[in-house]
Formats: structure tokens, sequence, C-alpha cells
């Protein structure tokens, strides 16, 4: 009998040690770019100070402080360069890009890529003397060119060093700066050897190929778990992942779900769709009706604070309107309308506060949390692969939600004044579940008005979804169809790239004179200033070839997004949704690139904020991964 408990004991242990290996094998290709970061500043120090043995100065700042890049926003995750006589603080990238000419810190939208790329290059260590890392075998970016960068009154001297900007750049410019760590000596680079070393014989390859359980190859087959949301010629990834809450509990069922066929989609940068994910907590009845909602989050407010009126955007212009919560709420059922008959449609904007919801609906909170599908991903507390929950107590944590989003909503495709959330990417991958919707009719006399706006606007009065639903504005409906919540379009990631084109090129089309004008774009997706109507779909398609996941969601559902896939939605009724962020090991990557991307942008981009500091993450994951490795290997000796 000992022997049999001692040996599940081990077979638990060998499931907690695979489950960790895959984290760390994850996670070492972004620890070894890191650490090449940190070697190539090294390389140059021992050239600045003439010696192979460098002194690194200890940055006072205690270890649940967050430090940022005061040129370009990021987080200061360890080495970094510092003014000794101010408290201007520059982060590696920053520091490569002066050398190789972009003096603005990747303001000009080519170097923080070119660094990427040279980053992950993982080469040997090179004799002395050193050259500047990136001085070479580099195309110089296109942005600020090394004399604009001098002209400003800030460049790398020839020989590396970097002197603290001038005052108008937020600098002393008396010193120069001189390197600075966070941590020990080379602890970044003690812990990727010891990663190393814990990956050594693990299986490195990840499987590319299509998921064994939902692959197919023509024919009437049916395939389970899957739902048809796009119609790419010769492409297979047109049906998503789409199990219910059961399918994925279901551990029984080998066909069905679990943590496995989850990650050979997700692993891919495809959507899931998990459906009826309320059932889980089904019995704990909570209602998600706005007014009750509303009562219980006054419930936990002190009257002298409670707020009747609100913020809210209002679809039509975009502007920013007061809204007595009660009006608002008793429109998300009937419907509202503008004073020449359009119809009104509202977005509650962030309330309850995103960083007050679990503190003013704490039982709802935990509703949401508990409804959240594949808990080791999601679960923001005990989520063994969300790296935002693997921080210690001590450290300060990127707020990630949850977040609630209410919004009116009409099946109608109006095509100006649509309640929509705009074309964007998040930098974390995220979860929307849809706790709550509500129907909302046209009224007749709100009908005749679209319809002449249409007519004197030379449209068609015919509005299609993308696959092929006519919802026809001349009447009523004389039956009820039965439609989701929430209409979305999901992009691959890969596609990004066309997608910008595209926008890029047709920006002045989604110009609607007296409402909603586009004066200029400075990034097409993370402007978040477009939202694709069916007529531009398809035009996107036949222009560029490419086309969305889209899909209804329906109340119940939820629907995880990876980092990095560029996304908008249309609400089809009143809806209320939850959001929560989440760091996978499978998007570490993405993350990181897309840190890099955001901070290439303007500072008054209201984008250019590192909110994630995802480093911070792939630091303290991998430790905390490491030393679970560690001691399992010990208790087996």
């Amino acid at each position: 009998m000992v022997g049999q408990q001692e040996e599940t004991m081990r077979q638990g242990e060998d499931v907690t040690q695979d489950f960790l290996k895959y984290l760390l094998l994850k996670l070492l290709p972004c620890l070894k770019q890191l650490h090449n970061e940190q070697r190539d500043e090294l390389k140059v120090e021992r050239s600045l100070q003439r010696t192979p043995h460098v002194e690194i100065e200890k940055a006072a700042i205690s270890v649940d402080e967050s430090l940022h890049c005061n040129n370009c926003s990021t987080f200061i995750v360890d080495y970094h360069r510092g003014c000794p006589s101010c408290e201007y603080q520059l982060c590696l990238t920053c520091c490569r890009e002066l050398r190789l000419g972009c003096g603005s810190g990747g303001r000009g939208g080519g170097g923080a890529q070119e660094v990427a790329k040279q980053q992950q290059q993982d080469g040997k260590e090179e004799a002395e003397p050193v050259e500047i890392p990136g001085s070479t075998n580099l195309e110089m970016p296109v942005g600020e060119s090394a004399a604009a960068s001098a002209a400003a009154g800030w460049a790398a001297s020839a020989d590396g060093s970097i002197r603290c900007p001038p005052v108008s750049r937020g600098g002393c410019g008396q010193c120069q700066l001189s390197l600075k760590t966070l941590f020990e000596h080379n602890w970044i680079a003690k812990l990727t050897m010891d990663a190393e070393m814990e990956c050594y014989n693990a299986q490195t390859e990840q499987d590319a190929s299509r998921c064994s359980i939902c692959n197919f190859c023509g024919g009437d087959v049916k395939r389970k778990f899957l739902r048809l949301a796009a119609q790419r010629k010769g492409e297979n990834d047109n049906y998503l992942y789409c199990p219910s809450r059961q399918d994925i509990e279901d551990v029984e069922d080998k066909d069905g779900g679990g943590l496995a066929h989850f990650q050979k989609h997700w692993v891919q940068g495809e959507p899931i769709i998990v459906c009826d994910v309320l059932e889980a907590v089904g019995g704990c009845g909570l209602s998600w009706e706005p007014m009750v909602v509303w009562r219980a989050a006054r419930e936990t407010t002190k009257k002298k604070l409670e707020r009747k009126t609100v913020a809210a955007i209002d679809c039509l212009n975009w502007q920013e309107v007061d809204v007595k919560l009660h009006q608002f709420f008793m429109g998300y059922k009937k419907g509202r309308s503008h004073k020449d008959g359009w119809p009104q449609l509202l977005k509650l904007k962030d309330w309850p506060s995103s960083t007050q919801f679990e503190e003013r609906l704490p039982r709802h909170t935990a509703e949401f949390l508990a409804a959240l599908p594949f808990q080791q991903y999601t679960n923001p507390k005990t989520g063994f692969h969300n790296l935002a929950a693997q921080l210690p107590e001590n450290i300060i944590k990127p707020h990630l939600g949850p977040k609630m989003y209410i919004a009116n909503g009409l099946k109608e495709e109006l095509l100006k004044g649509d309640s929509v959330i705009k074309l964007h990417k998040d930098i974390a991958d995220i979860v929307y579940v849809l706790m709550h919707t509500a129907e909302v009719e046209l009224l007749e006399e709100q009908r005749e008005v679209i319809k002449k706006w249409m007519q004197n606007s030379k449209r068609s009065s015919d509005s299609k979804s993308s696959f092929g639903v006519k919802y026809d504005i001349d009447r009523p409906h004389t039956r009820k169809s039965i439609y989701g919540g929430a209409l979305w379009d999901i992009f691959r990631r890969q596609d990004t790239p066309k997608l910008e084109a595209y926008l890029r090129k047709h920006w002045e089309e989604f110009n609607i004179p007296g409402h909603w004008v586009v004066e200029s774009v400075m990034h097409p997706i993370h402007d978040q200033a477009f939202f694709l109507t069916s007529d531009h779909k398809r035009k996107l398609k036949d222009e560029y070839g490419i086309e969305a996941w889209t899909f209804e969601q329906n109340e119940g559902e939820a629907v995880l997004i990876p980092a990095g896939c560029p996304y908008q939605v249309r609400n089809l009724k009143s809806c209320i949704h939850v959001a929560l962020e989440f760091v996978s090991p499978e998007s570490l990557q993405e993350c990181l690139h897309l840190t890099n991307e955001l901070r290439c942008l303007p500072k008054y981009h209201h984008a250019n904020e590192d909110k994630l500091e995802v480093k911070k993450m792939l630091v303290y994951g991998a430790t905390k991964v490491v030393h679970s490795l560690q001691q399992i290997r010990d208790g087996y000796d």
C-alpha cells in the first residue's frame, strides 16, 4: 500500500513537472532575448571602461516600485542607464536605437523592429576589442537620422557612451549615463542558464500542425466542437474551436475538451469560443439585469459618494455625454432617440470604474471569475499558465480587470451611430463573457428617419452582414429571428500588415461629416478610430484577400482572443460584457513585440504607455518555474 501511494505521488509530481517544463519552454526564448540585450550592453560598458570586469551600480529603487524609461515610457526590468545628477532613466532599447541613429527612441517607427530582430540573434560571445552592438548587420531604420538627432541636441557618442539629454528632452544635459541594475549582478544571466539546464532534454519543438482532433480534409463530415467563422479559400482555419463548458470539463471524453485541446488551437493564435459558461454558476442566483447590478453597486457605495449621473459615449459622434444611470438603464431595454428621431446608442464609460469593479460588485465579480473557462489560463490569482498570476505579492501588479462594458445595441447596421467597439488589438490576451442581453426594436418613426438618410446619402436601404443575413429597414420584422447579442470580427495576426495597408489607403472613406471625422492617421489600428462595415469587409477581401473570423456571440458565451489579433465588435442587442486580460506563455513573444510597437508611438498617443509590464512577468515567472523544478528534482534525490 505504501509503495502504491508513493507511486501515485510520483506520478502527480511528473504531471506537475511536465506542466512546469511546458511553461518554461515558452519563456526561455524570451528570456534569452532579454539576456542577449543585457550582454550586448555589457560589451559596450567593457569597451567604455576598458576592462573585462565592469562594476555595475545598483539602482536606488526597491523591488516593489516600477521604473519606466523617460524616453519611451516602457517598463525597465533590470539593466538600464541612469543619470548620476538627475533622475533620468533610459532603457536598453533606447540606448541601442540612439547608437543606430534613431535618436527619438523608436519614434520614427523602424528602430524597435530592427532592434527586436537583433535581440533574437543568439550569437556567441565576441572577442575583444568590442564593437558597438547593432553598429553593423542592421539597416538604418526609417525615422530620425543621426544628424537630425544631433541637431536636436542629443546623440550617442562614437564610442557608444550616451550623455543625459538636454532639459528640453527631460534630462539635465550634464553627465554621462551610467549602467545600472535593479537586481544582483548577472542575475538575468544566471536565471537564463538555470532555465536552460532545467529544459535540457525536454521537448523543444512545438507541433506546428493544425489540431489533429479538429483537422479536416474535406467532405461532409460532422465536426464536433467547431464553429464556421470564415470563408477563406484554400485555408484550413475557417472553423474556430467552440466547445461547451461541459465539454472542456469532461475529462473522460478523449475527443473533446481539456487543456491539451485548447492549447492546440491557442498556440496557433486562434480565438476560442466557449458556450454555456454561466451554467457553471447557475445555482448562485445572481442576476445580471442592469437595474439589479446598479442596486448591488449602490449597496457598496456610501451615499455621499454615490453619483446619479455618469459619463457615456454617444456612438453617433463619439462625444462624451452625461446621463443619469436610471435613464440609461431604462433605455437599455426600451431604446432611446435623438431629437431628430435617430436611434441614440450609448455606451457607459468605465462604470463602475475598472479599478473599483471588484470592490463595488464583489458577488458579481466572484460569479464572473467562477464562470471563466480554462481557469489554468484565465484565473487572475491561481491560473497556472497565467503569467500575471505568478507575480509575487510585494510586486506592483498591472490592472488587468475585470472590467464591465454596458452598451445599447440594435441588430440593424445603421452605417452611422452603430454601437461598436472599434478595431484595435490588445497587448495581452483577453476573455469577454456576455453576461446579459436585451433586444430593442426600432420604432416605426425611427425606421423612416433611417430610410430617408440612406436615400439622401445614396446608400442602399439593405444592410447585410458578412454571412448574408438581411436586415430590412423598410418595415418591422413580422417575426423575431434568433440572433446573438454581439457580432465579432477577429483578424489573424499574420493578416495585420494587409489590414493596416487597407486602412491607410481608405481611411478618408470612414468619415461621416457632421458626425465622425478622422482627420489623420498615426497608427491605423492603435488609434482605435475605425470600424469596418459589411461593405468595407467585402472590399478588404476583394483588394487584399483577407477576411476576419466573423461570428455572433450569444448570452452566456465566452470569447478568448490571443494578444495581437485585431478585432472589432458590434452590439446587436443591448449587452453587458465583462472582460479580463491575462498573459499566456504562448502569447508572450507577441506581447513583447507589441510592447516595442507601442513604444514607437508618439508620447501623446493614448496607447503609448507600458501598462502591462510584460518583462516583469517574464522574469518573475521564469524565476518561480525554475525554483519549482529545482525543488521537484531535489525531492527525487
